[in-house]
């Protein structure tokens, strides 16, 4: 991703002892001897190779990488740990079922607090810097639709609503890197599970659904659509949504669905809300309550579309600055992950750390795209403008890419003298001369 980073990232460690349960605690350590706050996931095992998953919040320039080495030894606490918690109050020691526990369930980390509905099993509160987020909890509903002839195409008038029975939270990570609560519920035969997380020192709520799809549509009964709702305080709300290279600002008709790509905006008088999908392009917004449409059991022409397993995540960032080039990082960084490489020490001619190893130098503007040139001299990037302001097609690549010439070209990859400046909303190609490029 052509942005710089500085988030968690979850690193598999490979064989030894100490990626056995009950091993000594590990550590990372970066090139400059700084030791990081380090968190054990979890560990095991696959064909009689051991492995531990550790979290560390990193720094990575845009398209580079950055180099941890890993020793045994007990690593520091973030300086504001993220933190989760399940406060058992009513419990009395007796099991659940006898007398369910009815205390606080949160999440937080300083900048973030977020509190749960245990009758949902979502969060009913949001805050950050003291604004609340949330005007009723967080819904995970399912929706019958009115039967209607080819429902595959057409979407029918709601009849009914079905809400989860939550079977339960649980603390899967409690911190102090990454904390993250889990929701089980059911709708009949029907399961999912709802994982929120949140890590030191973000201002990003992560979500990751997984569900067990067992609902079908039929002519009698209808068609069944699965809805994540989420009820914000923005009451006046209107929605900026990514399209192809750019952005639109709707005026919708209320719950209408409307397509999306990787993010969404939501701007009121109260503040503004991103929210960053990992593939659900139909969304909706009706007084400040965003859904998010993620199954439907459509039956004419295909009986069964949706029978099965399926997975989604999101992002959610409340107090999100009216920017859309800085909204569309929330989904860059969502559809783009971290990715971690084990390897023994070596000698290498590369630094530990890269840097930016090529960046758009103009407010505004993001390298939406990079491909090899056609005639394999080069890199080509896609530059677009996301302010609403013309300017220069700034690019500026790293000395580690060894780059030459950076020219201007059209989409065919012609070179197009004048054609290193944005209009407003629009798109630039830059090719960028580089003998190989480097890899850590």
């Amino acid at each position: 991703v052509a942005v710089p980073r500085h988030e968690v990232a979850v690193l598999r460690v490979w064989e030894g002892e100490h990626a056995q349960s009950g091993a000594p605690s590990l550590r990372l350590r970066t090139a400059a001897g700084a030791i990081l706050p380090t968190q054990r996931l979890g560990n095991g095992n696959y064909w009689g190779h051991h492995w531990v998953d550790l979290a560390v919040p990193v720094q990575v320039g845009a398209l580079g990488w950055t180099t941890l080495a890993v020793e045994p030894g007990e690593a520091p606490a973030p300086a504001v740990p993220a933190v989760a918690s399940i406060a058992d109050e009513g419990g009395r020691g007796h099991p659940p079922w006898v007398n369910r526990p009815s205390g606080p369930v949160t999440l937080a980390n300083g900048r973030l607090s977020v509190a749960f509905d245990r009758r949902s099993g979502m969060p009913g509160s949001i805050v950050r810097d003291g604004t609340e987020l949330l005007t009723a909890p967080i819904a995970l509903v399912v929706i019958d639709e009115r039967p209607y002839p080819m429902s595959s195409w057409i979407q029918g008038d709601a009849m009914a609503e079905r809400a989860p029975l939550c079977d339960g939270l649980t603390i899967v990570q409690p911190g102090p890197v990454r904390a993250a609560i889990r929701a089980n519920v059911r709708w009949g035969d029907t399961t999912a599970t709802a994982t929120w997380t949140l890590d030191a020192d973000s201002d990003r709520l992560l979500l990751r659904i997984e569900t067990r799809w067992m609902q079908a549509g039929s002519p009698t009964t209808g068609t069944p659509r699965l809805s994540l709702r989420l009820p914000t305080s923005l009451a006046d709300a209107v929605l900026t949504h990514e399209i192809p290279h750019g952005s639109l600002t709707r005026h919708e008709e209320p719950g209408r669905p409307m397509p999306t790509l990787r993010w969404l905006r939501a701007d009121g008088a109260a503040g503004s809300l991103v929210v960053a999908n990992d593939g659900v392009h139909a969304q909706s917004i009706d007084r400040g309550v965003i859904a998010l449409d993620l199954l439907r059991a459509s039956y004419e022409p295909d009986p069964l579309p949706e029978i099965g397993d399926h997975a989604w995540e999101f992002s959610l960032r409340p107090g999100a600055a009216r920017d859309d080039a800085d909204s569309l990082r929330d989904g860059l960084l969502l559809a783009h992950p971290l990715r971690a490489l084990l390897d023994r020490a070596h000698p290498g001619d590369l630094p530990a750390a890269s840097g930016d190893l090529l960046a758009a130098t103009t407010a505004g503007t993001v390298i939406a795209a990079l491909k090899p040139a056609e005639d394999g001299a080069g890199i080509v990037a896609r530059l677009i403008e996301l302010a609403g302001t013309a300017g220069p097609a700034g690019l500026v690549a790293s000395p580690l890419l060894r780059a030459g010439k950076l020219s201007a070209c059209d989409l065919l990859e012609r070179p197009t003298p004048g054609a290193d400046r944005l209009h407003a909303h629009g798109v630039a190609t830059i090719r960028v001369e580089v003998p190989t490029c480097p890899t850590p």
